[in-house]
């Protein structure tokens, strides 16, 4: 009778065996799945939209402002922060130094297309000696077009460094084009002047940088199904050897 009573146990063990398995596969996939979600979605919150544009399209007849045709001068990298509150350019120039505006054909040092609302806008270089002054509304850069902001530099010896840094503050702000330009200069090289170009289709860095990625809640879950599967596999151990003490020699 006891042996009968043994038997119908280990049965209904058995019986529920495979029910707790297919719980633990179930849990399992749908682990594999929120991983899955959580790795292929990560959050790119708080990051700042950075790109890098060529000054590689000269607007001054002859040489191109004492270079050939398509020469870089250098370089302006656009940082719009996450809140579209602040934006900056930062021109580096390797070539030439910024020159002075002189006339009305040419309106400003640099110019830009900032659209947002309540714009304003300061500039630092690192020539110390020159006077830099704001331009607003209709900004002409003989052939590099008109623009909507500008600084112009007013320094003796018409030399204004070769590094500047314009900063906007508003609300929804974005960098706009002129003509498929991102901004335009005056430049000064080699006793020729001119404007040039920051062309928007040679850039680089497409936008914010990827947010680091956080390990996920499922993963935990996961090891607590596998911390199960373990748990199963000494229960079968226990439930086998109980097997085997009660059945009759």
């Amino acid at each position: 009778m006891k042996i009968l009573q043994n038997r119908k146990a280990l049965d209904r063990r058995m019986t529920a065996a495979p029910i707790g398995v297919r719980s633990l596969l179930s849990m399992a996939g749908c682990t594999f799945a929120v991983i899955g979600m959580s790795l292929a979605a990560p959050s790119a919150a708080g990051a700042s939209t950075v790109n890098t544009y060529d000054l590689n399209t000269a607007q001054c007849s002859g040489t191109g402002c004492g270079e050939v045709q398509g020469f870089n001068f250098g370089t302006v990298t656009t940082n719009l922060n996450d809140t579209k509150t602040v934006l900056t350019y930062t021109f580096d120039l390797t070539t030439g130094l910024f020159h002075e505006q002189t006339g009305s054909g040419i309106q400003a040092t640099a110019a830009f297309d900032v659209t947002g609302t309540g714009i304003s806008f300061s500039e630092t270089s690192n020539n110390s000696t020159g006077t830099w002054t704001d331009v607003t509304g209709s900004v002409k850069m003989d052939g590099g077009g008109t623009w909507a902001q500008g600084v112009a530099c007013s320094v003796s010896g018409n030399t204004c460094g070769n590094q500047l840094v314009v900063t906007f503050t508003g609300t929804n702000l974005a960098v706009a084009s002129i003509s498929g330009f991102g901004a335009a200069i005056d430049i000064s090289n080699s006793g020729n002047t001119g404007v040039i170009d920051a062309v928007l289709e040679n850039q680089t860095g497409n936008g914010p940088p990827p947010a680091e990625l956080p390990i996920p809640g499922a993963v935990w879950l996961f090891g607590s199904v596998l911390a199960g599967a373990g748990g199963l596999k000494k229960w079968r151990k226990r439930r086998d050897g109980a097997s085997q003490n009660s059945l009759p020699a």
